[in-house]
């Protein structure tokens, strides 16, 4: 017993310090970086890693002031560690910035674009007006879709001046996946969203919005093997295909939280198999 709940303290800890989904977004970056052959992956990895980390606790900690009420396990362990993920916030975001500016030199030719990026994740969920970007209608997951394309695909490709317009292409329809990825996530926090928000579940129902998450979950994998067709060989890549499938099929409102963490770990699983 007493090390089944050691188990369960470290996945609560990864899981409520957003380690896993951190990790996710970093592996992916660098196996991003090795598809389209960049320089610098596996710094540029821990870049995104720190980054997400940074920005993922500074909403969550937002968030949990915004909401009067603590619905969830998740918001109140926030609650009781705030100055742990105040820390980790500011640990990360110190040390991504040292990476971005001094081991990958990626100031001048992206500055822009890594402005823009921080403005976005800062803004859905910073209220101005007492609105942010995460509360206007049928914007919600395309916000969250257009900042990971940026991170994994886009910036590197700007920071290595790579002007290769397939590997543009193959950047950008991860957009496809990130929008097939977020739909199980809307569907989990129907009981929670505002009605105002017209996510695809509030609009076409939980049924049809999975059919649409795996229509666009095939069509990046039918693309990506068109753009990569060493992937069609690739059994890592396959196989997390089926298990995405899987997952999103039975997705639902009642399912855990730790359920959706599943859906964190394929995108960790396709960032190894980018590696092959």
């Amino acid at each position: 017993m007493k090390a089944l709940e050691i188990v369960k303290k470290i996945l609560v800890f990864t899981n409520y310090t957003n380690i896993l989904v951190s990790a996710s977004a970093g592996m992916l970056a660098i196996g991003m970086s090795n598809a389209i052959n960049l320089d610098h992956k596996e710094i540029y990895g821990l870049f995104v890693f720190c980054a997400t980390m940074g920005i993922y606790n500074f909403q969550r900690l937002l968030r949990a002031k915004q909401l009067n009420k603590a619905y969830s396990e998740h918001l109140i362990w926030i609650r009781e560690n705030q100055l742990l993920l105040t820390a980790l916030c500011l640990l990360n975001s110190i040390i991504a910035c040292y990476l971005f500016f001094y081991k990958l030199n990626a100031f001048e030719p992206s500055k822009y674009l890594i402005v823009f990026s921080f403005l976005i994740s800062i803004l859905y969920v910073v209220k101005i007006n007492n609105r942010n970007l995460r509360d206007l209608p049928m914007l919600k997951m395309h916000w969250i879709a257009l900042i990971w394309v940026i991170a994994i695909g886009i910036l590197p490709l700007i920071i290595n001046g790579d002007i290769n317009i397939k590997s543009w292409i193959y950047s950008a329809i991860h957009y496809l996946l990130f929008i097939a990825l977020c739909i199980p996530f809307d569907i989990r926090d129907l009981k929670f969203d505002d009605k105002n928000l017209k996510t695809i579940p509030q609009l076409i129902g939980v049924n049809k919005s999975k059919m649409l998450s795996l229509s666009l979950l095939l069509l990046f994998l039918a693309v990506s093997i068109f753009l990569q067709p060493k992937l069609i060989h690739n059994l890592l890549y396959l196989s997390n295909a089926l298990y995405l499938m899987a997952l999103i099929s039975l997705s639902g409102q009642n399912r855990s939280s730790w359920y959706y963490l599943l859906l964190d770990l394929s995108l960790l699983i396709l960032g190894v198999a980018y590696l092959f």
